[in-house]
């Protein structure tokens, strides 16, 4: 389970909080969309609950255990996020190398690995761009292997920032159902933000609304008939 307690964060350019005393839990094993107009703090979350980004107050615990410089190297191990996939590679080496690189940091062993990039190549479709490097890639490219990257960790927390940009219908296709995956062959935890409705409502669990920094409800999209389309986006989330 992740815990966020009374998180705030205030940025020296805004006077308003862009997370306003923040109070969630997460179960182990949920896909939990984070959804919100622009600048309603999403990101600014994500990258609070992974300790990307310090915060005024407020505490991040994952499985009982709070995050903080002591611990957070242990919990990063079993954490991988992606914020707008491209930026997060190494543009001038080989696809390859990156998925060894990353899988490096989280001490994944050359075997994994190697069984992972054979698995997530052939399951993306992408053997042909194994070899190139990234900035040769288009901007669907570099999103797709920026999320194999963090599917290769196996990790036990995965965070995604609006994964489906740039993607075609049918990598999007593919994600769903390696997200549902994941989850259930592993228990995987997976937080998504995102303006994609339909994605979410394909994929996720809940999703958290948040409205200028602050926490509004967690909508159960298992227990909610809601229609998949964007026309119902005000009625369904936030009314």
């Amino acid at each position: 389970m992740i815990e966020i307690k009374d998180m705030c964060k205030t940025f020296r350019r805004n006077k308003e909080k862009t997370l306003d005393n923040i109070n969630l839990q997460i179960h182990s094993g949920a896909i939990v969309g984070i959804i919100g107009e622009n600048g309603a703090g999403k990101t600014t979350l994500m990258k609070a609950m992974t300790g990307l980004l310090v915060t005024d107050q407020g505490s991040v615990i994952y499985d009982g255990i709070l995050l903080n410089k002591k611990t957070r190297k242990n919990i990063y191990k079993k954490t991988s996020i992606v914020l707008d996939g491209g930026r997060s590679l190494q543009w001038r080496v080989s696809v390859t190398d990156n998925f060894k690189y990353f899988s490096y940091l989280k001490d994944v062993p050359d075997a994994k690995i190697n069984k992972n990039i054979e698995l997530y190549s052939k399951y993306f479709k992408i053997e042909d761009l194994l070899n190139k490097r990234v900035n040769e890639l288009s901007l669907g490219q570099k999103q797709i292997v920026a999320i194999i990257c963090t599917l290769i960790s196996d990790c036990r927390y995965l965070y995604l920032d609006e994964p489906t940009n740039g993607l075609d219908l049918e990598v999007k296709s593919l994600l769903i159902g390696e997200l549902k995956k994941i989850k259930k062959d592993f228990g995987t935890t997976i937080i998504i933000t995102s303006h994609d409705l339909e994605f979410l409502l394909s994929t996720a669990d809940s999703c958290i609304v948040m409205d200028k920094g602050k926490f509004i409800k967690e909508v159960n999209l298992e227990e909610e008939n809601f229609q998949s389309s964007y026309f119902y986006y005000k009625e369904a989330f936030f009314s």
